[in-house]
């Protein structure tokens, strides 16, 4: 998996890092960020795809997409599914709940589930960031 058991409560950088230990272990990682109407949230999320991508995990912007909900699907078999965002804030500071799923049957669906939002996604934005407009 890609979090170390009971090592949730990481910082923003610390996620992004075993993020890509995980990668570089082989295993599947992607993610479906949001386009949040605050220019600067977009920003910042653009900026995190792009660290993301430059280290081989896979990333999409759901443009046009609302949804709030965060999940993250491991090896096939565990998934975290919760109010939290990928910050330092909601990591860290916010409280926050989550639920950790160890049915196998039951990530398949939110495996589904991110599938039909990766499908619907947007490539990241390429080239000079645009803070006005739509990925």
């Amino acid at each position: 998996s890609v979090f170390p058991e009971g090592d949730l409560l990481r910082s923003h950088r610390q996620t992004m890092q075993s993020m890509v230990r995980a990668a570089g272990r082989g295993v599947r990682v992607s993610l479906v960020l949001g386009w949040p109407s605050r220019d600067t949230t977009r920003r910042r999320n653009v900026l995190t795809a792009r660290f993301l991508m430059r280290r081989n995990i896979a990333v999409r912007i759901a443009s046009g997409i609302p949804f709030h909900y965060k999940f993250c699907v491991f090896d096939d078999a565990h998934a975290l599914i919760g109010s939290h965002n990928l910050t330092v804030g909601a990591l860290v500071n916010n409280v926050e709940m989550s639920v950790a799923v160890r049915d196998a049957a039951a990530c398949g669906e939110v495996g589904k589930l991110h599938k039909r939002l990766w499908d619907a996604s947007a490539a990241v934005p390429e080239g000079k960031f645009a803070a006005r407009g739509r990925a």
